[in-house]
C-alpha cells in the first residue's frame, strides 16, 4: 500500500473515531454532539471523494463528485441559491475541462509500476480488429483509462485491444467494464470509487485479482477464480465504496 492510500486510510479513520467519541460523549453528558446539521447528507458525497483524491491523487471523477458535494452543501446551508446554479454552469465546465488537460497530462508522464520488471511484454503479435496490431514488447507509460459515470451510466468493452489499467468513478452511476477479450500482461492497476453507484469488472481468464478496499457501508465482491499456475497478468483493485459496491467476475 502506497503512502497516499495510507493517508487516506488514517483520514478515514480519524473521521469514524472522532464521531464515535463525539456519541460516546452524549451518552454521558459530556457535550452536545451532533453530526445532522444541514446539508449532512452531502458528507456522504464529500468524505468519499476527498480520500480517493488524497489516496489516489486528483482525478476526474473524484474532483467533479467533490464539487458536486460542496455545491450541495452551499445549496442545503443556504450560502447559494438554485438560481445561482444557472450562472455556475459555464464556470463549471470551465473547470472541469482545464482539470482533465492537467490531468491527462500529468498521467501521460505517470505509471504506477515503475520498475521495468512489472511492464507488460505480448509474447505473440496478434492482429486485431481495423488491422492494428498488438506488437511484442512492453507496456508504454501513461495508457491508463479514465472512466467516469456521474448520474449516468458508461459500459466500456475491450475487444482485442491491450489493457493498461483504469480509474473507474461512479458517482450516482453505474460502470460496466467488460475486459474477458483484452490483451493483459504482467502488473496491472484498477482504482475506482464507488459511491452511491456500481462497477462491474468482467475479468478474463488466466489472471490474478487481488482487491484491496475501504468499505463504508458498501464493499468489493470478487468472484473472479483466481488462476494456479500460468497466470498472465496480476490485476490490482484499489477500491473505495461509500454506499456502492463493485462486483469483479
Amino acid at each position: 500500500m502506497n503512502d497516499n492510500r495510507k493517508a487516506g486510510n488514517i483520514i478515514l479513520g480519524i473521521v469514524l473515531v472522532v464521531a464515535g467519541l463525539g456519541f460516546a460523549g452524549n451518552a454521558f453528558n459530556l457535550w452536545d454532539f451532533n453530526l445532522f446539521f444541514e446539508g449532512w447528507w452531502t458528507l456522504f458525497i464529500i468524505i468519499p471523494c476527498a480520500i480517493s483524491i488524497i489516496s489516489r491523487g486528483p482525478q476526474k471523477g473524484s474532483l467533479i463528485g467533490l464539487m458536486i458535494g460542496i455545491v450541495l452543501l452551499m445549496l442545503a446551508r443556504d450560502i447559494i441559491r438554485w438560481n445561482t446554479i444557472g450562472n455556475l454552469i459555464i464556470p463549471f465546465i470551465l473547470v472541469v475541462v482545464g482539470l482533465g488537460i492537467i490531468l491527462d497530462t500529468r498521467n501521460h508522464k505517470k505509471n504506477r509500476f515503475n520498475n521495468q520488471d512489472d511492464y507488460c511484454e505480448f509474447v505473440d503479435s496478434t492482429t486485431v480488429e481495423g488491422g492494428s496490431t498488438a506488437s511484442q514488447g512492453t507496456q508504454e507509460p501513461g495508457k491508463r483509462k479514465d472512466i467516469c459515470a456521474i448520474f449516468a451510466g458508461r459500459k466500456i468493452t475491450y475487444e482485442n485491444e491491450n489493457f493498461y489499467g483504469a480509474n473507474i468513478d461512479a458517482v450516482f452511476g453505474g460502470v460496466e467494464l467488460d475486459l474477458r477479450r483484452a490483451y493483459m500482461n504482467g502488473n496491472i492497476e484498477i482504482s475506482l470509487t464507488s459511491v452511491f453507484g456500481g462497477v462491474t469488472i468482467f475479468m478474463p481468464d488466466n489472471v490474478r485479482v487481488i482487491v484491496d478496499s475501504v468499505p463504508i457501508f458498501g464493499g468489493v465482491t470478487n468472484h473472479a477464480v483466481n488462476t494456479v499456475g500460468d497466470v498472465r497478468a496480476t490485476i490490482h483493485v484499489n477500491a473505495t465504496c461509500m454506499f456502492g459496491g463493485a462486483e469483479i467476475k
